[in-house]
């Protein structure tokens, strides 16, 4: 693998919409304490991308699609996320097995992909007062989309700044359930007000309040998708 396919495969995957890629090397998990092993999934690992989207390019590719998102079958920005990371890696590296191996997380399995810790071993800091990574460039919207392991060294890269250090937290003040605390989200809180109050079904008013990064801000719709499949899920438990 040449280091002109991946700066080839960066630039398909930013026009996408993945802008969030992490460098993950052996030494990060170590230093994070994180029991992850890249060469159990791909045996010649000497690396890896933590990859997510940021902002609202994604989600909007996902609707122009006009694939999944019509289709009625379940978990449609998911399953587009599997097919055009899969494409994009095949069309720039050639098919999955020596080179490199796509992992996602979601879809389930006995294993789940630890892809939180992963990223924080990446150097993304770790959840703030809303539950989130809040990234400095993308603040709380963007998400993780998989791990993409690879056979090739990738040069290291510093920690992200941490944005929720030292600041004022206007997002514990806006959450109508009290479930935001300076020391991290109360779930059980934040799930049983999110049953009640209609207001907190496809919209977040501690999420909205956050001061980092308002230009990527989800449109109303990216939003309440994403909200209404979490209740969806709360309401299934």
């Amino acid at each position: 693998m040449a280091s002109t396919d991946l700066t080839e495969l960066a630039e398909a995957l930013e026009a996408l919409g993945l802008f969030v890629r992490r460098p993950l090397l052996p030494a990060d998990l170590a230093t994070a304490r994180v029991d992850f092993d890249l060469r159990a999934v791909l045996p010649g690992a000497r690396g890896a991308w933590v990859l997510g989207d940021g902002g609202g390019t994604f989600f909007a590719g996902f609707q122009a699609a006009g694939r999944e998102s019509a289709d009625g079958a379940p978990d449609p920005l998911n399953r587009y996320t599997k097919r055009v990371l899969g494409e994009t890696f095949a069309r720039v590296l050639g098919p999955q097995g020596s080179t490199y191996a796509l992992r996602f997380p979601f879809g389930g399995g006995r294993t789940p992909l630890p892809i939180a810790a992963l990223g924080t071993a990446a150097g993304i800091a770790p959840a703030g007062p809303l539950g989130l990574q809040i990234h400095p460039r993308f603040g709380p919207w963007w998400a993780y989309r998989a791990l993409a392991v690879l056979a090739v060294e990738l040069p290291p890269a510093p920690p992200l700044a941490r944005p929720c250090a030292g600041c004022p937290a206007p997002c514990v003040a806006a959450c109508p359930g009290q479930a935001v605390t300076p020391q991290g989200l109360q779930v059980s809180r934040c799930v049983c007000h999110r049953l009640a109050d209609p207001g907190c079904h496809t919209s977040c008013a501690a999420r909205l309040a956050c001061v980092v990064a308002p230009h990527a801000r989800y449109p109303h719709e990216h939003l309440a998708f994403h909200m209404s499949a979490s209740l969806a899920t709360i309401r299934s438990a």
